[in-house]
C-alpha cells in the first residue's frame, strides 16, 4: 500500500508535470528524503538544491518532482542542474552542512532497464511509477 504522504505529493506532481511517470516519482521521493534529512519544510527560502543527472528525457522529469516537493525552482534560483551519469541531489541549508541523496546504481540501472529499452504504455509506466513510490528508501538511496 502506498504511503498517503507520498500519494498526496504524487498528485501534486502529476498536476504540475502532466502525468505520473517513474522519474517524476523518483524526484518526489528524492525531495521528501532531502527535506527530512535537512529538517526543513517545503518552500523554505533557506534551502538550495543541486541536482546531478543525465539532463535529458526521461531523467529530467526527476527535476519536476524535486521542484514540487522542495519549492526550489530554476526560476527562484534555488535549484541548479548539473550533468552527470549518476543521479544525486545535494540539499543545502544556508550555514549548515550539505546533505547528499544519491540514487543507488542498482536501482537506477533497474529503472533504466524497465523504462528506456521498452515501448511502455501509459498504464505500464504508471505501474513502474507506483513501484518506485512504494520501494524502500534503503533500496533507492544512499544518504550522506
Amino acid at each position: 500500500m502506498l504511503d498517503q504522504r507520498i500519494s498526496n505529493w504524487l498528485n501534486r506532481a502529476v498536476d504540475f508535470h502532466g502525468h505520473l511517470g517513474p522519474f517524476v516519482t523518483l524526484g518526489v521521493r528524492l525531495g521528501l528524503a532531502g527535506l527530512r534529512e535537512t529538517r526543513t519544510r517545503s518552500n523554505s527560502n533557506k534551502l538550495h538544491v543541486t541536482v546531478t543527472l543525465e539532463n535529458r528525457l526521461p531523467f529530467s522529469c526527476t527535476v519536476d518532482g524535486i521542484q514540487i516537493v522542495t519549492g526550489c525552482t530554476i526560476g527562484n534560483k534555488r535549484l541548479k542542474i548539473k550533468h552527470g551519469k549518476s543521479m544525486a541531489v545535494a540539499f543545502q541549508i544556508q550555514g549548515a552542512e550539505s546533505i547528499r541523496v544519491m540514487v543507488n546504481k542498482v536501482a537506477l540501472d533497474d529503472l533504466k532497464r524497465r523504462v528506456l529499452f521498452q515501448c511502455l504504455t501509459s498504464d505500464e509506466l504508471r505501474k513502474v511509477a507506483l513501484d518506485v513510490a512504494s520501494m524502500s528508501e534503503k533500496r533507492l538511496f544512499t544518504i550522506s
